[in-house]
């Protein structure tokens, strides 16, 4: 199984989730380091070629290609050139690529903990509870209103405007008689 495989969630799962979080990043946080233990090796090999093949150059310039005195620069690129030093070149690259991706993954696990974290957050405050059915909906408008109803019955300055409206009717309508 590979990286990313592990580090996806199942929400619906998260003690197990949680039980293998440790020993994921473990394992590729120990994979990281023997992935930067290889690119460091093929950094010395790749180093070593360039210094073996630097001196086979200086010492026979001609079965390279080049003229009897040769210049730094053209050593340069007659080893550039070598089958040995492209070689070593490859297997750096790939080594380096490898570190990479695997000094990601680790961050990446390291981001499934905090989304594990929120996850499990939301599951305590009964996210996944469902939405309420129609039932709860009339009870909760139903209470609402009631206490509205009792908020807007007590408030005194809605009661002083409610008696100056009744006031004012009952004028309006002993005018009309």
């Amino acid at each position: 199984m590979g990286y990313k495989e592990d580090l996806e969630i199942d929400k619906f799962a998260l003690d197990e989730e949680w039980l293998k979080q440790a020993s994921c990043f473990m394992k590729y946080a120990e994979s990281t380091v023997e992935a930067e233990d290889k690119r460091d090796r093929c950094k010395e090999r790749l180093v070593l070629v360039e210094a073996e093949m630097g001196s086979k150059i200086r010492t026979d310039p001609q079965l390279f290609g080049l003229k009897e005195k040769t210049t730094e620069a053209s050593i340069k690129e007659a080893l550039l050139q070598t089958v040995e030093y492209m070689e070593a070149s490859d297997n750096y690259l790939s080594a380096v690529k490898e570190a990479k991706i695997l000094g990601i993954s680790v961050q990446a696990f390291d981001h499934k903990k905090r989304a594990l974290t929120k996850l499990t957050d939301l599951f305590l405050s009964n996210y996944w509870a469902g939405q309420p059915g129609e039932q709860e909906i009339k009870m909760l408008d139903k209470n609402c209103g009631a206490k509205e109803q009792q908020t807007l019955e007590t408030n005194p300055r809605l009661l002083e405007r409610k008696k100056r409206i009744l006031c004012e009717r009952e004028n309006i309508n002993e005018d009309n008689s």
